[in-house]
């Protein structure tokens, strides 16, 4: 028989476990809802729309310019600046499953998107905090950017089966490279070497883009 030192322990334990699961369980409802909103803005036209209304009058914004004047802002703007980090995610799974990788810039990375001739530069900053921002871009450019409508019609980009069947082929390469005796050291050594002089490559592409656009 368990002393009462022993069942107020198993109380408390399970008490504990009961408080633990609901967090968990209440974890788990947020994340849903989440996704769910996510989902709700890159899958029609709405927010894109808001974006080209709320612009406007202005090049740029970020969702922390009215942290100290929020009474400026009506509930349906508010709702929407409030939305923006999600609304990049957004744009960031869409455009990781279709390899297309982000711009970087000082303490954070971009996309651009583009609807209707309308040009968007949409990406986040760190420093102190972390701020998300969208401003107006070009048609210049505006030219490489993602078709918002590809995000709406979750688009496969054209190169996406290519891509993933030579990184296939590559993967079984190294795989039988390895099986039949190769050091992984060795493949690392020369993977480097092969991605060092791509990079430079890509660098030198940029600088010249950025030359041609200055």
């Amino acid at each position: 028989m368990d002393s009462p030192e022993d069942l107020v322990r198993k109380l408390t334990e399970i008490e504990m476990q009961d408080v633990m699961n609901k967090i968990i369980d209440e974890k788990i409802e947020k994340e849903k809802i989440r996704k769910k909103k996510i989902m709700s803005l890159v899958s029609n036209t709405n927010y894109i729309e808001w974006l080209v209304n709320f612009t406007k009058d202005k090049e740029d914004f970020s969702d922390n310019d009215w942290v100290y004047s929020m009474e400026k802002l009506d509930n349906t703007n508010q709702e929407m600046l409030d939305d923006l980090p999600l609304f990049f995610e957004g744009i960031y799974q869409y455009a990781k499953n279709n390899y297309i990788y982000s711009l970087s810039r000082p303490f954070g990375e971009c996309y651009r998107i583009k609807i209707n001739n309308i040009g968007f530069e949409v990406g986040y900053l760190s420093g102190q905090g972390t701020k998300f921002y969208c401003r107006k871009i070009s048609l210049n450019e505006s030219e490489n950017a993602i078709d918002f409508m590809d995000i709406v019609n979750n688009k496969k980009q054209s190169n996406v089966e290519y891509i993933n069947n030579s990184l296939e082929y590559i993967s079984n390469i190294l795989t039988e490279l390895y099986s039949n005796g190769a050091p992984i050291e060795a493949m690392v050594e020369r993977f480097n070497v092969i991605i060092k002089k791509l990079s430079e490559n890509e660098k030198q592409k940029k600088e010249k883009v950025l030359k041609k656009s200055l």
